[in-house]
């Protein structure tokens, strides 16, 4: 599975944040012009909390405050789990099931890089899931070739060190083309 970082070189690192002095309504202005749930809070450039819907509706609504009048420093979640590039994408779903949360902001030796969303973390387990698929259809195909291509063992060969290469890569589509031409030629 793919690293926090190789997730974020993919969809892209930029963060949302306020700063630590902004008011709840601020947070929600940002937050509803970007149609985001949470928002960093950063105090002079360091990671000092997370603020989300969840965040607002139980610390200010439920409580009758004033988003206007209320600090984001008295609702935000000031404890934040975090997590390093290098964790997998299974560990941060793991992390994020375990403590009930919906982002991770990845911090590489306490800077900041990114945030994962459950989203973000959901959307690569269904890429990861669909390349496995392909991955043993294309294993399934090349032994249906082994059988009716008994003498073309070179060319089989090639094609299966394609396909172990291809599971290596976690490919796009466009890779998946064109280990499927080759099956194709090597069927004709």
């Amino acid at each position: 599975m793919k690293t926090a970082r190789q997730l974020l070189a993919q969809k892209g690192n930029q963060t949302l944040s306020v700063e630590i002095s902004a008011s709840v309504y601020d947070a929600l202005l940002t937050m509803a012009e970007h149609d985001v749930g949470a928002l960093l809070v950063m105090n002079k450039g360091k990671l000092a909390g997370i603020f989300s819907e969840r965040d607002y509706a139980r610390s200010v609504i439920l409580k009758g405050l004033s988003s206007k009048q209320t600090s984001i420093t008295e609702v935000m979640s000031a404890k934040v789990i975090t997590v390093s590039p290098d964790q997998t994408v299974e560990d941060c779903m793991n992390l994020m099931t375990d403590k009930r949360i919906r982002h991770l902001p990845v911090l590489d030796q306490g800077k900041l890089i990114g945030v994962l969303s459950i989203g973000d973390l959901v959307k690569e387990t269904i890429a990861y899931q669909e390349a496995l698929k392909n991955y043993q259809v294309l294993r399934r195909e090349i032994a249906e070739l082994k059988k009716a291509l008994g003498d073309r063992d070179s060319e089989i060969k090639s094609l299966e060190e394609l396909v172990n290469d291809f599971a290596k890569l976690k490919p796009q589509s466009s890779e998946l083309s064109q280990l499927e031409a080759q099956i194709s030629k090597l069927e004709s």
